[in-house]
């Protein structure tokens, strides 16, 4: 997998396999827990219900029937599973604006 924006890297060189590490996480673990965190407040903006019913028939075919309200209970655990995988950037977050240079 090449990341590449404006014909560089993400990370920095010296960072290279680091950046495969994180993004693998990123787009695993830490997308699913918000994913998950977000998404009942998104399908409530969804105004044409026609829309809506798709969007919630997508979500449900890969999570199951009822997981948006099922979600939507569960916020409270589900904002401590965000912020328990969020905080492993916190240290190097406090020091640089950035993760990797």
């Amino acid at each position: 997998m090449d990341r590449k924006i404006s014909g560089g890297r993400l990370f920095p060189d010296e960072t290279l396999g680091l950046h495969e590490i994180l993004i693998e996480f990123i787009e695993n673990e830490l997308e699913l827990a918000t994913f998950k965190l977000v998404d009942p407040h998104y399908v409530e903006t969804i105004d044409d219900i026609v829309n809506r019913v798709r969007t919630i028939r997508h979500i449900a075919r890969r999570f199951g029937i009822g997981c948006v309200d099922r979600w939507r209970a569960q916020v409270v655990g589900l904002r401590h599973e965000a912020d328990r995988l969020l905080v492993r950037f916190e240290p190097m977050l406090k020091t640089s604006d950035y993760l990797f240079g």
